[in-house]
């Protein structure tokens, strides 16, 4: 079936079989689960889903497990179609590359649920790599996406302390606003991985030992300046002038000023150990 409407391009819309429906692996969205039940409550009295999903035809040749259509927008929907055990779904059919598919996809769930910030992140990275390179700016990722410019650059800086939060189980802890103000300090004077990973272990204590006080923005800001004069908690003292600390992969020697003497990079655990020795012989020598 197809819609026309004054002005504007045919829509088609057809029911498609739900088992030949496949989500995309780049939506950002969240829906809360109070508006999960919701629409599950309507879905089920009408015996359909309200509104209908944007699919789009996948491209021959692309692994799509022998689904002949990508869901766009409409992956909750989809949930529910299943959990009621409904056979077909309505669905707006749209001829998109996946570059569109992705925009369309921020741009319909920015008007509603929760973005998950990292995931955004990727998916703002994952537009701007499919644009052409000589388009390829944060300028024409924000036109292409329909916000504004530093909103883009805001949302991308957050793929610089991805790695961290990932590796400490915490992308979904903290809100936007605060994971901003970790990746707006990273890389200034006196903030790096190390002093990353100290400000959200510090997060996660307040907020185990502080249930009913989430952390804020302005919290993380205070957090920062504070771990900025303090500067990074020795993990082994070595003299009286210095200590290290760092990750199993990189090793920071800093004097009691708090600034670099050096950086070593340590390949394995074993050369750290040895490293550990020979720095330990050193200052018992001294």
């Amino acid at each position: 079936m197809t819609r026309m409407s004054s002005g504007k391009p045919a829509v088609t819309i057809e029911e498609l079989k739900v088992s030949e429906l496949v989500p995309n692996g780049y939506n950002a969205n969240e829906m809360d689960l109070k508006d999960f039940a919701a629409l599950r409550k309507v879905s089920s009295r009408l015996g359909a889903i309200p509104s209908p999903l944007i699919v789009r035809c996948l491209d021959e040749g692309t692994p799509h497990q022998g689904h002949k259509h990508e869901i766009v927008d409409g992956y909750h929907r989809w949930l529910i179609a299943k959990e009621l055990g409904l056979r077909t779904v309505a669905c707006d059919i749209r001829k998109l590359d996946s570059i569109h598919a992705m925009a369309l996809c921020y741009q319909v769930n920015s008007l509603r649920g929760s973005p998950r910030p990292f995931l955004e992140a990727a998916l703002f990275r994952s537009i701007l790599d499919g644009l052409p390179e000589d388009r390829r700016t944060n300028e024409n990722l924000a036109e292409e996406i329909g916000i504004g410019v530093d909103k883009v650059a805001s949302r991308l800086s957050l793929l610089r302390i991805a790695h961290i939060a990932r590796e400490m189980g915490a992308e979904e802890m903290f809100s936007l606003g605060v994971w901003e103000e970790l990746a707006k300090a990273h890389g200034t004077k006196g903030i790096d991985d190390h002093l990353v990973r100290e400000a959200i272990r510090e997060m996660i204590e307040r907020t185990k030992s502080m249930p009913d006080q989430k952390m804020t923005r302005s919290g993380a800001r205070e957090l920062i300046r504070k771990l900025r004069l303090e500067g990074p908690k020795p993990a082994m003292v070595l003299t009286s002038a210095c200590y290290i600390c760092g990750a199993e992969d990189e090793i920071r020697i800093w004097t009691k000023s708090g600034t670099d003497k050096d950086i070593l990079k340590v390949t394995n655990s074993a050369k750290l150990k040895s490293f550990e020795k020979n720095l330990v012989q050193e200052r018992d020598a001294s």
